[in-house]
């Protein structure tokens, strides 16, 4: 496209090239434990009919099949997906899986069900990473955003978890705000950075709104720069929301509830569930991930994006287009 620029920083990497030849597992692998929720976020497709997402979960069984065969250099497991993955009761004894496997773990959650007996068994999982999906801190905006989620019970349960971590005197996990910030909310981008301070984060982590109804253009996206942003203590990522985006595809990939395995997390957002199978590389009930990664298909997907050979979606992609205006 035209006035376009996405650059791949893992392009000519030793890693990549190892990635794509001789290491037979990606660096880091985002599961989808469940796509039950119990929340309607704005900027959250599950709830729409055409998007085709059932009220389901991953088994132990199943999940033990993913984890059973990674090995080196699988560094992360994500926890991530088109649902509330707490609500998964075996999500414990799945964490407790990875970490046997002495495998880094992140959650992402949207703190309505941490209580006092989950921040306990959370601290307990040896978790490395946790981000609190939060996007505003004026409490109307929130719940709307939000819709279903009580902006003061969910900060009350931030707090409370912070404060438990600090008693325990743990080091981990780091935990992290997950703001997802359109051009509606991107004034809120300094209060959300003093309020994660104040709160005694980690960090915060800026993402952008996805759209399957548009793509990112000139007109629609936008790019926050640190130098733009006030001084703090935490740590800000600017995730897709600077130059340069690392594209997903290359050095990880996406399992579905089901076993299903494509190469982008970011597709869960972009596509109906009945456009998946067009991009699924494999099925972990059939074939370990280890021959999915290697297998030819998934090879020359990952070659032809490190030669700019886009899949379908990737247009709609955040990371895709570079913009000249800054905010």
């Amino acid at each position: 496209m035209n006035g376009s620029l996405f650059s791949l920083p893992f392009a000519n990497s030793v890693a990549l090239r190892a990635f794509n030849g001789r290491f037979g597992s990606p660096y880091h692998v985002m599961v989808e434990v469940t796509t039950k929720c119990n929340i309607k976020c704005r900027t959250c497709f599950r709830s729409k009919q055409e998007w085709g997402i059932s009220n389901s979960d991953m088994d132990l069984d199943l999940f033990h099949l993913l984890v059973d065969n990674l090995k080196y250099p699988t560094r992360y497991v994500n926890f991530v997906g088109m649902g509330e993955q707490l609500m998964n009761t075996q999500i414990f004894d799945m964490m407790d899986l990875v970490k046997k496997k002495g495998f880094e773990i992140s959650l992402t959650d949207n703190f309505t069900l941490v209580d006092e007996e989950i921040t306990l068994k959370l601290l307990d999982s040896e978790i490395d990473y946790l981000y609190a999906s939060f996007d505003s801190v004026s409490k109307e905006e929130f719940e709307k955003i939000r819709f279903g989620a009580n902006f003061d019970e969910v900060v009350r349960n931030i707090k409370h978890f912070v404060e438990a971590k600090n008693q325990a005197k743990a080091k981990r996990p780091r935990v992290f705000f997950k703001s997802v910030i359109s051009k509606k909310n991107v004034s809120e981008v300094p209060h959300l950075i003093k309020f994660a301070e104040d709160l005694g984060l980690d960090g915060i982590d800026f993402c952008k709104e996805h759209s399957y109804y548009q793509n990112h253009t000139n007109d629609t996206t936008f790019y926050l720069e640190k130098k733009n942003l006030p001084p703090t203590k935490i740590e800000v990522i600017l995730n897709e929301m600077g130059r340069i985006y690392p594209c997903q595809a290359l050095p990880g990939c996406f399992v579905t509830f089901d076993g299903k395995v494509f190469p982008c997390d970011h597709m869960m957002q972009l596509l109906p569930r009945s456009s998946f199978p067009r991009f699924q590389v494999g099925d972990i009930r059939f074939n370990s991930l280890a021959e999915i990664w290697r297998s030819e298909k998934y090879r020359r997907i990952r070659r032809d994006l490190t030669s700019r050979v886009w899949l379908p979606f990737c247009e709609k992609c955040p990371a895709f287009h570079e913009s000249k205006e800054h905010i």
